[in-house]
Order: C-alpha cells, then structure tokens, then sequence
C-alpha cells in the first residue's frame, strides 16, 4: 500500500499510489479474468498437468534463487537517494533498500549457496499483476510476498479517516458521523464488503493469483523440482485499547478537517485487517494440493510481531507518534525530523504535487517535476514522504525480515541453512512439535546476559555515510562469540557501516541477528534483537561521549588531516 498527496491549486490531497481503490472502484473488477488490459490472458491452471520435471530439468547452480513480489509492504517505499534499492529501478516502484526482501538479500549465512536474489515486487499493485511480476523472479525455488492490500480499499480508509487531505468533501468524521453520511464510514463499508464477498471478493481474487502464480511455475523454463511461496499477512496498525489517543489526530497543516483517533474508529481499522488476513490464511490452509508437481503455499502471520510497536500504545507519546523508534510504522511527516501537528515544516510544499500514474504496468515517473538531473535514485523518490506511511519504518522491516529467515529455517526449506531434511508441504502455518521430532541442540554459546562493545565512529564523509562502528559480542560468561572481520578494520577503515540504509548486522551464535543503525538525529544507535529494540541512550547502555566532543575535525589549514570522532558504547540485553 502507499498514500501520496495531490493538489489543486494550493491545496494538497492525500490519494493512493499503489492503486488502492477509489470510492467509485468495483471490488468485482480487478479479478484477472476480467482484466481490462487483459494482461495475463486468462491463463488457468491445467487440469492435467504434464509429468513432474525431473532435478535433471533445472540447470544446476550452487546459489539459492529466490523472489520477493507484491505491493509496497513488499517493494517498501524509497524516500531519499540514499533509500533507493538500486540504480536500475527503472519501473518507478519506489523499491527500498530498507525492505525486508532486500535486507533478507544483505543477510548471509541463512542460505546454504550464495543468494540469486530478484526483487519483483512494485508499489502499486494489484492482485491481478502478480503474473507478470512473476516473470520478473528468474528461476525461482522460493518466492515471499504481500498480496491484495491495495484491493482491500485501506488507501482510501486511511485517506477519508486519518487524514483528510484538501481538497474535500469528506464528510463528518469517523466520531461525527452517526448515519454513515461521511466518506470514512462509507469507505470502511466498502472494505468490509469486498472482504466477505462471496463471489468475485478477497477469496476468489486471493485464490485466482495463486492459480496464477502456480500456473506461470509450470510452464516451460520455469519448472523446478520443489517450489513455494510464502504470503505474508499485514499488519494491525493501532493499539485500540488506550485512552490518550481518543484526543490525538494525525491531521496536518493540509486537512480540511483533523479526524481524532478515537476507540471504535482504531478497532474497525484492526478489524478489517484482521478479517482480511484471515480470508488469506483460510485460502492457503484450504488450497488444493497438485499432486503432479511439489509446488506449496504457506502463510506467515506477522502482525503479533508488532505488538508494542504500533499506533497509539500505552508507553507512548503523542509526539511519538512520528518520531519514536519504537514505533515501527511510518506516519505522514516532511522528513525524519518533523513531528507532527497541525503546523506546516518549514520547507514543505504548500502543492500541488504532481499526480503518480497508478498504472504499474506503464508507469513513467513525475518526480522529476521535483527533481532534475540523471541521478536515478533520486528521480525515483521524490514522493516518498507522502508515500510512507503506514508502512513499517526500518526497524519494522528488519523484524520482518528476521521472522521470515526463521521461519524458511523452521520449515526447513531445501537450501536454507540447516534444512536438509525434506521439508513438510502441509500449507499453512508450521506443523507442530511431535515427540519424534529430533532434539533441540543447546546453544552454543552462555545464555542469560550478553553484552557488547561498540566503538562508534563518524568521520567527513556526507551524513549519509559517515557512522561506522566495530563491535565485540560477549556471552553470560565473558566468553567473545563476536567481533567485527579484522579485513573491515584493515587500511585504515573504522569497521563496517551503520548508517541508516546501509546498517550492520551481527550474530555469530544468537539465534537471531543484532541489526546496528546510526541516527544522525538526536545522536544515537537504534538496536534490535528478536523482539527487543533499544537505542544507545536506554537504560540498557551506557556512552562515553564523542571525542573530539564537537565531531569529526574536517577542516583546517595547509598539510590539515581530517580528524574523525570516536564514541565507545557498552550495552547488555537477554539472550
């Protein structure tokens, strides 16, 4: 899903780039057989399938070939150069460096080969596409996704009842509206509708992009012996529950009205979701198992993993709402530093902004109406502040991406990493322990409290890279289970990056990886472990302070050497 702002005259509108359904859009009409491009041609799966292809049929290649495809919580949403996923992003899909197919790719040793690793996925799409984006994932084994959330109308919901950009008319608002006369309310219908459809809804459409997906893996060139894709459900975005936000809004200084986040309007918001994510899971737990071929769908419930990191929870601040670390999705802000409120930033546009083509197929790029010169990456993420929110932030992709590495190991996939026993093909979520199951190994390192040191520092470099640090891990014994490579110290390098998009990642042992990010604002390092997330100025650590105390020293007179700055950090956490 992804949210920008249009204008008209010097008014902004918030609309939905990634295709999620206006007012007027029929829930009936994005199902691939009524294509009106006809893209995929109807193609359905055959109802006698050729022979299973043989291992012999796959040219043989040590790398783990692998794809990420679907909407913007797969692509993420680029809002700097320093964001953008690649040079070669020429589609304008507003991929992320920071998304967790492509943190899944900088992550090693989940793969027992190399990684061949093809991101697909495209903001904007709806479920009718996935075909064609599956010719973009090379011979893949595996494939991860998120599937239909721009048919499910949330863009328009989060539109009409979060923000209310001008121009209007919206209506009363969510807590002013006890007829249902205002847009949000009839929005929120709309969704709720498509979802328990029962002919041409979520299910049929969810079912016919598995039948699609299924089908492409069986023609010629793409049959491989064993192949699955994973969905991955969406993510509830508020906590419900708290008083404070009642008061709250997320309206800005371009809102014709500030809707107020009150109990019933956050709980139908989780609610919709939540149905949504269960017509999926019941899908895949239901779908028919072609015994030609051993092709399986599985389903990934990520939302729980958001607990405590959402919207309008009990430890957090209204201010936090947009700037906290702690919460991992992103709300409407100019850039990292705005936080919030009805005032306009200085430097942010009064509009209009030009208007993103919602053709993923065709689409060309506006932002260089905000932007000139040949730099792609920043042609490429001109809208990306508008295009963020409600999507996860660094933190929430990192957590995904660690989910979904532990969950291919658990369901032992062929080529992950400690997966050489076969691998169930019940579809689903896990299979459960049994008592034949083999043992589990002790880990091989002191459990209880592990503590690091990081020497952290920053040099003249741009700020978009110039944070590096060097780490020593310790068990609950002292016992040093990981230091950064002696080759990223070497030549005079100051250890490995940290900078935001370009963090560093560390594990040796731990059942999961520690992932490291710098932030320039108010001078921290964020961490997060498992389902821990602290930053350097917690109670969990304890700094140094910069030395030289201003910074890095980078200018001076003739024969002047740039001096960097150095901050020495101890932390402890459970492991």
């Amino acid at each position: 899903m992804r949210y920008f702002l249009r204008g008209k005259g010097a008014g902004l509108a918030l609309v939905t780039t990634i295709l999620l359904h206006t007012a007027t859009a029929d829930p009936k009409a994005n199902l691939p057989s009524h294509n009106a491009r006809n893209l995929d041609g109807g193609i359905q799966l055959a109802r006698s399938p050729p022979p299973a292809p043989s291992q012999s049929s796959v040219a043989a290649s040590d790398a783990f070939e692998w794809g990420a495809i679907g909407d913007s919580w797969t692509s993420g949403v680029a809002y700097s150069a320093a964001t953008v996923y690649s040079y070669t992003d020429l589609e304008y899909c507003y991929r992320t460096n920071q998304a967790w197919g492509a943190r899944m790719e900088a992550t090693t040793g989940w793969t027992v080969g190399s990684q061949k690793f093809h991101f697909a996925g495209c903001g904007g799409t709806l479920m009718n596409d996935i075909k064609r984006q599956m010719g973009k994932t090379g011979n893949s084994q595996l494939v991860i996704g998120t599937l239909g959330g721009n048919n499910g109308f949330f863009g328009d919901i989060a539109r009409a009842c979060i923000y209310q950009p001008d121009p209007g008319p919206w209506g009363p608002t969510y807590d002013e509206d006890p007829n249902g006369e205002g847009q949000c309310k009839k929005n929120l219908a709309k969704s709720r509708e498509y979802i328990q459809l029962a002919n041409g809804g979520l299910r049929d459409q969810f079912k016919s992009t598995l039948d699609d997906i299924f089908a492409f893996k069986q023609t010629n060139g793409q049959r491989v012996p064993r192949f699955d894709i994973y969905v991955s459900s969406y993510v509830q975005f508020f906590d419900a529950t708290t008083d404070p936000c009642d008061e709250w809004t997320f309206g800005r200084w371009f809102s014709v009205a500030y809707p107020k986040l009150v109990k019933p309007l956050r709980a139908e918001m989780n609610e919709l979701v939540q149905m949504f994510n269960d017509v999926q899971a019941d899908v895949i737990k239901n779908y028919p198992k072609n015994l030609a071929y051993d092709y399986n769908v599985h389903y990934i419930p990520i939302s729980d993993e958001f607990q405590g990191h959402r919207f309008c929870e009990a430890n957090h601040s209204e201010n936090d709402q947009w700037t906290s670390s702690d919460v991992w999705i992103w709300n409407l802000q100019w850039n990292d530093g705005d936080t919030g409120g009805k005032t306009q930033p200085s430097g942010a546009p009064n509009g209009p902004l030009p208007i993103m083509s919602l053709d993923t197929q065709n689409r060309t790029s506006l932002d260089n109406q905000l932007f000139t010169g040949s730099d792609v990456k920043a042609l490429q993420s001109g809208f990306g502040w508008t295009a963020r929110p409600f999507h996860p932030k660094p933190l929430g992709y990192q957590h995904m991406s660690d989910y979904f590495i532990q969950k291919l190991k658990d369901d032992k996939v062929p080529g992950v990493a400690g997966a050489n026993a076969a691998s169930p093909t019940t579809k689903g979520l896990p299979a459960k322990t049994t008592q034949s199951s083999p043992p589990t190994k002790a880990p091989a390192y002191a459990t209880g409290s592990c503590c690091f040191h990081v020497d952290e520092y920053q040099n003249c470099n741009p700020m978009t890279n110039n944070l590096y640090a060097n780490i020593t891990l310790v068990d609950n014994n002292k016992n040093i289970i990981y230091q950064t490579p002696q080759k990223s110290l070497a030549d005079g390098h100051l250890g490995d990056p940290i900078n935001d998009g370009d963090h560093m990642t560390i594990q040796g042992p731990l059942p999961s990886p520690i992932a490291v990010t710098g932030e320039h604002e108010n001078d921290y390092i964020q961490f997060s472990y498992g389902s821990l997330s602290w930053t350097s100025r917690d109670s969990r650590c304890s700094n140094g302070g910069w030395n030289p105390r201003d910074g890095p020293v980078c200018r001076g007179g003739r024969g002047f050497r740039p001096q960097s700055a150095e901050n020495q950090i101890d932390c402890c956490f459970p492991c």
